[in-house]
Formats: C-alpha cells, structure tokens, sequence
C-alpha cells in the first residue's frame, strides 16, 4: 500500500499568487483521488523547508530555512511494515 508526506506549499513572496497553497491542495486532492493516505505533512507558512526522506525507516527530518539559516528541526518517524515500501 502507498502511503504519503507532504512537505512544503510556503507562500514565498507576499507580492504573487499562493501558489504554494495551490500545490498542497493539489497534492492532497491528487492522492484522495487515488487512495493513497497521508500520514503526515507540513505545508503553508512562509518558511522554506528542507526535507531528507530515508526510505529505509521511513523518517524524515524536516527543517525549516529562513534567509538560508535553519531555524527550527521537526521529526516525524514512521512505523514502516517489513516488506513493504514507503514513498513519498
């Protein structure tokens, strides 16, 4: 079963379109559509974020980046069945 994390929609520049707020409404609306269940996320605010995904485990560590500096970390580990495969 495909299981998903969804991880940015920022609003970059308060002088465009959210297009941010678009993309994570997409992303949700896509994988509604398909049965695919999110088990986690962080999307919105105006932070930029890096994500590192270990598909192994199924961890990721999220770090939030403002002016190239990260400010704050989250961790958000995942239980992973043997055998089977986490995407994200």
């Amino acid at each position: 079963m495909l299981r998903a994390k969804v991880f940015g929609g920022a609003k970059m520049s308060a002088n465009l379109v959210d297009i941010g707020r678009s993309n994570a409404r997409f992303a949700h609306e896509f994988l509604a559509c398909e049965g695919i269940p999110v088990l986690s996320e962080s999307t919105g605010g105006t932070s930029a974020r890096r994500v590192v995904f270990r598909p192994a485990t199924g961890q990721v560590k999220m770090l939030f980046v403002i002016d190239d500096q990260v400010v704050i970390q989250e961790q958000r580990p995942v239980q992973v069945q043997p055998g089977g495969v986490d995407l994200f």
